[in-house]
Order: structure tokens, then C-alpha cells, then sequence
């Protein structure tokens, strides 16, 4: 029971299905009108009553899934109506969900009056009055996200600030020094072909200048 209600605290099922039995609430048959051995069964969708629980259905949807809506019909709050909604605290939601338990009351207590005799409520009344229970229930259970969010810093470990780094000044690169190429040791004689020191000027050889 514990996990239950742990649950319904930290997750949106109990508006979730509100909001559908609002729906399903003005679709179903909705009372039974018997008259003269005749019959029938009526649905508030086709009636104003029933334009108006939709309306609310939608205003509920819009302030409890507003981040939902925002990810992908971000143009709902265009207007400023929207805007208002988006802006507005979560708790606000209690505005249509009120108002929804007030309708109801409204409808019971006009249906109950002079043809309390003829009729007999049918199966979208009882969805209609359940769903209404899980929006109030909801609205008092749900802790909403800040509470995860407080947990999650609490256990999240504080990182330390990065230290800046001193800038290593550049090491001047030292240039190497060409290398002076080395004289050969030894020439040859252009015309005896002799090989001679490469200090001397003539071929001793045959006396040529070199």
C-alpha cells in the first residue's frame, strides 16, 4: 500500500485518468430517461453541458501536461491565455478540476428536480463522479517534480572548481650551425690522371698546373 501511494505522489496516473473519465464521462450514456413505458438513454456530448466538461477536461490537461504539450504542440500557448497557463503555478490546476465537482453538483441537482421520477442515472454519471474524485485526489497526493529534483541535489556529490593553469612561456629554439663542408684530401691530375695532394698547384708527374 505504501508503494502505491508513494507512487500516486511522485507520478501524474491519478490526473491522467481524470482527465480521460471527464471525456468518457459526456460520451457514455449518461442518464435514463423512462416516460409512458418509453425509453432512452441521453449523453451529455450532444448538449452544452457537455461542451463545458470537455472545456474543462482540456483546461486540466493543459495545466498538469503543460511541459508535455510544450514539447510537441508548443503552439497551444501562443495566446495569451496559453501563456497565462504556462506561466501559471502547478497547483492552479485546481481551478477546472473545482469547477468540474461544481458542474457536476449543477447537473445532479437540475436532473434531480422535476424529472427525478423519470430517470435513472446510467454509467457516464458514475464515470464521470469517479473521475472528478481521482482530479481532487491528485491535486492533494502529487508532490510534483521539484521534490525529485531537491533530492537529486541533495545527493549529488559538489564537484571542486578547476584550478587555472599558469601559461608555460615558449623554450627559444636554438639554431644549429650550418656545417662547413670539408675539403677533399686529394685531386687528380687533368692530364696524366695522377693523383696528387689537394694542397698542390702542379702534377709532379708531368708537370701540368692543376
Amino acid at each position: 500500500m505504501d508503494q502505491v501511494m508513494e507512487k500516486l505522489k511522485k507520478t501524474r496516473i491519478l490526473a491522467l485518468i481524470g482527465i480521460i473519465g471527464l471525456i468518457l464521462g459526456t460520451i457514455l450514456p449518461y442518464i435514463k430517461v423512462s416516460l409512458f413505458g418509453y425509453s432512452q438513454t441521453l449523453s451529455l456530448w450532444k448538449y452544452w453541458e457537455g461542451k463545458v466538461i470537455i472545456l474543462l477536461a482540456v483546461l486540466n490537461t493543459m495545466f498538469i501536461f503543460k511541459d508535455y504539450i510544450k514539447q510537441y504542440v508548443p503552439q497551444m500557448f501562443n495566446s495569451p491565455f496559453g501563456k497565462w497557463i504556462e506561466n501559471a503555478n502547478d497547483k492552479m490546476s485546481l481551478i477546472p478540476t473545482v469547477l468540474s465537482a461544481v458542474f457536476a453538483i449543477y447537473l445532479y441537482s437540475e436532473l434531480s428536480g422535476e424529472m427525478g421520477s423519470y430517470l435513472k442515472y446510467s454509467v457516464g454519471f458514475y464515470v464521470l463522479w469517479a473521475s472528478i474524485a481521482c482530479l481532487v485526489a491528485f491535486s492533494f497526493l502529487y508532490k510534483g517534480n521539484g521534490e525529485v529534483a531537491v533530492q537529486a541535489q541533495v545527493g549529488a556529490t559538489p564537484t571542486q572548481p578547476m584550478q587555472p593553469t599558469a601559461p608555460v612561456a615558449p623554450q627559444p629554439v636554438q639554431a644549429t650551425p650550418m656545417q662547413q663542408p670539408t675539403a677533399p684530401a686529394s685531386k687528380f691530375c687533368p692530364n696524366c690522371g695522377n693523383k696528387v695532394d689537394a694542397n698542390v698547384n702542379q702534377c709532379p708527374t708531368c708537370g701540368s698546373q692543376i
